[in-house]
């Protein structure tokens, strides 16, 4: 047998259903919302500050984007969901989720990844047992990834 899922998108809701192959109950994932949009995806293009500027902290960049966890939810896994058109290569991405003890877990480390045209990036992180996050943070740039264009969407899921 095949353990393996098929992603069912519930237009009307907007709730992603996780079918297994096998007898495994179902996993229900909704999507976030970005912060300070009534959007549930994003499409950015990396961009590098010019010149030794990036290298210093405080310089701006458009690497981060974070995603609202609902104060009423209580999701036991969180996904990430990477897609860009052209591909891209040479990316570094994070993922955390941030509690409100002003603290971070780590979900996801990659360093020099690669986005192959058209096929989906999937990173997962669990909550902690204890405690909820608020949001997720993505966290998608590299100085080598300028003009990298990729599409976000961050899921809570039980």
């Amino acid at each position: 047998m095949f353990n393996q899922s098929i992603a069912l998108a519930v237009a009307a809701s907007g709730v992603v259903v996780l079918a297994p192959q096998t007898t495994v109950q179902a996993q229900q994932c909704t999507p976030l919302e970005v912060v300070g949009s009534n959007q549930t995806s994003i499409t950015k293009t990396v961009d590098v500050p010019e010149g030794l500027a990036s290298l210093l902290p405080g310089v701006s960049t458009n690497w981060d984007t974070d995603f609202v966890v609902p104060s009423n939810a209580n999701y036991s896994q969180y996904q990430a969901h990477l897609v860009s058109e052209d591909g891209g290569s040479n990316l570094d991405i994070d993922m955390y989720l941030k509690y409100p003890d002003q603290t971070a877990d780590r979900s996801y480390t990659g360093q020099a990844v690669v986005l192959e045209p058209s096929e989906p990036l999937l990173l997962e992180g669990m909550a902690r047992s204890d405690s909820d996050p608020y949001q997720v943070n993505l966290r998608v740039g590299g100085l080598e990834a300028e003009g990298v264009t990729y599409t976000a969407t961050v899921y809570g899921c039980n």
